[in-house]
């Protein structure tokens, strides 16, 4: 019976957990006018047996200030509200392309370091 309860012990602990883990992003900014720029936030993320899906992420400009970012491409079945649910690409497979945008107005002008967490990512990736 000990034998049977580590067997499965192992089987268990090494089954994948699954969740939607990003592969990669990247944070752009579009100058609008005076102080105001347009925040772009792009990520592809791994879809394979998930029930995760982030329809919106917060962003820090870097003034002390954060905002949700609203996911803009895509159909509107699975996010509520005002996001979109995203891009399934064909290539590589499972593989999901989300576009975040916000619009911040900053008090001064000067050097920002704008910033987004992201929940989970996948195994591979050292750095994002």
């Amino acid at each position: 019976m000990k034998y049977i309860a580590t067997i499965f012990g192992f089987v268990f602990l090494s089954l994948p957990l699954f969740s939607q883990n990003y592969r990669s992003g990247d944070i752009t900014y579009t100058h609008l006018s005076g102080n105001t720029y347009k925040i772009s936030v792009r990520t592809f993320s791994n879809t394979f047996n998930t029930q995760n899906n982030n329809c919106e992420l917060i962003i820090n400009f870097g003034d002390g200030d954060t905002a949700i970012a609203y996911r803009i491409n895509g159909a509107s079945t699975i996010c509520p509200g005002i996001a979109k649910d995203g891009q399934m690409l064909s290539f590589p497979t499972n593989t999901l392309y989300s576009l975040y945008e916000v619009v911040h107005t900053y008090n001064l002008s000067g050097n920002y370091l704008i910033t987004t967490s992201y929940p989970t990512r996948e195994y591979s990736v050292c750095n994002i």
